[in-house]
């Protein structure tokens, strides 16, 4: 049975979609949808996922992922981590305050077909807009250092790069 939580309904450039928070028990959607959605995306530019970790950070409210729907079928996926701060992870941050969380807008990737649509960029302003309503002061991003149309995005939604790190695949990532 599918329980997922209609965020909203959206209109961008005339076309409608459905956006959906997935609970722990959905994660098999994600994954179907992500795993198709792959296929074509250079390795470089796709962070490695592990689907258990992702229900279990479902479960315990360190993730939340959503799929915007169009026509009953899922067409993008985004999801937002909120990451508690150790002394391992500190300094990928670069933060001179203190805090305990922060919040990472991760993966975001949308079918080819639907493009162009400035899909991407409703997933950021989405994103803020929740770490905001939970009260979220450091928003951070990463990004593959080739991918220029997410670096572009992630530039005109006001980020600043401020540090960079290597993936569990060896791959640079931007932050």
């Amino acid at each position: 049975m599918i329980l997922m939580k209609l965020i909203e309904s959206v209109k961008l450039k005339n076309k409608s979609f459905k956006v959906y928070r997935i609970n722990q028990w959905e994660i098999y959607i994600f994954k179907k949808f992500h795993l198709n959605l792959l296929k074509p995306t250079p390795v470089e530019f796709d962070s490695p996922y592990n689907y258990y970790n992702f229900k279990e950070n479902i479960k315990l409210g360190n993730d939340n992922i959503y799929l915007m729907y169009f026509n009953k079928k899922p067409i993008a996926f985004s999801y937002l981590s909120f990451v508690r701060i150790t002394s391992k992870n500190k300094i990928r941050y670069k933060l001179n305050k203190k805090t305990s969380f922060v919040c990472e807008m991760r993966g975001c990737s949308v079918s080819s077909k639907f493009r162009g649509l400035s899909i991407q960029n409703y997933f950021f302003k989405l994103r803020q807009k929740i770490a905001l309503e939970k009260i979220y002061k450091y928003l951070y991003v990463a990004v593959s250092p080739n991918n220029k149309y997410s670096i572009k995005n992630i530039k005109q939604n006001g980020y600043l790069k401020i540090n960079s790190f290597v993936n569990v695949k060896g791959k640079k990532r931007i932050f």
